[in-house]
């Protein structure tokens, strides 16, 4: 038996007779399509576009896995209230993130898992002061270098207790910040003393100075100035910082020698490398 659609042609029974001049537009709707009557295969490239889908007709079921590459995604189409908590993880961040998304407070990072980060650090670093007992200056107007014996901490083995030197190392040549001071102790009439920092065994401009003008000779009667020095020094791999003191005064004192004193708990000579200059 055969039939009719929309154009009064006969139509046989079976098979697949009806071809697409038989049909008049508008002549099947969706009432008369069966439940996955039509598939993939039965639909031409490209037939079916955007304008022939209405508001919600395909759901996430109706979508094969990988089936939405990022190629048929436009610009900006997906926003934030559409990604799910946790649903963006880092294989699926792009390398780098730009310092204008990072706001507000950022969560605790581990170190060990930063890039692009400088490893400079404040190092060589060194500190030593000296052990007792007091250093006494017998030779009056003589140069001295002070004596500190007793290392506090020292990163990269430059200094040396034995000679009270700090030598920079292989490799770490660079600005240097130093610092150094003590006590004299049984300074009287005009009784001067220096003190310097030196490179080499050359003069810095890093140095101080006292003259005692304010007292008079007794055997009492005396003044214990204290300071503390500190400068920055451009140096190269093998230099060597000392510290140094000058004196021109006896120290005349009611005890058992007659000589300026750098009492020991006042001394101390540290330096460390500047990092980024």
């Amino acid at each position: 038996m055969g039939g009719y659609i929309g154009r009064g042609q006969p139509v046989a029974a079976g098979g697949n007779s009806v071809e697409t001049s038989d049909i008049v537009d508008d002549a099947i709707t969706n009432d008369k399509i069966a439940t996955n009557a039509v598939t993939g295969d039965s639909i031409a490239s490209n037939a079916v576009g955007n304008s022939e889908l209405s508001d919600n007709a395909v759901n996430t079921a109706e979508i094969a896995a990988d089936a939405v590459t990022g190629a048929k995604i436009a610009d900006d189409a997906v926003e934030s209230e559409h990604i799910a908590a946790g649903a963006v993880d880092n294989a699926h961040l792009a390398t780098g993130i730009a310092s204008s998304k990072l706001t507000g407070a950022l969560p605790a990072i581990d170190g060990a898992s930063l890039t692009g980060i400088s490893a400079a650090d404040n190092t060589p670093s060194f500190g030593a002061k000296r052990n007792s007992p007091h250093q006494n200056f017998t030779a009056i107007n003589t140069v001295t270098k002070v004596v500190l014996d007793n290392e506090l901490w020292d990163t990269d083995n430059a200094y040396d207790t034995t000679t009270s030197r700090f030598t920079v190392p292989t490799g770490e040549g660079g600005r240097y910040h130093f610092s150094a001071g003590c006590g004299f102790s049984r300074l009287y009439d005009t009784d001067e003393v220096y003190a310097y920092i030196k490179v080499n065994n050359a003069y810095t401009y890093i140095d101080w100075q006292f003259k005692n003008t304010s007292l008079t000779y007794s055997s009492v009667g005396h003044t214990d100035p204290s300071f503390t020095m500190s400068g920055d020094l451009d140096l190269s791999a093998g230099d060597y910082v000392e510290f140094f003191v000058w004196t021109n005064g006896n120290g005349i004192y009611n005890d058992d020698d007659d000589s300026v004193i750098l009492p020991y708990t006042t001394v101390h000579f540290s330096g460390f490398k500047l990092a980024g200059v």
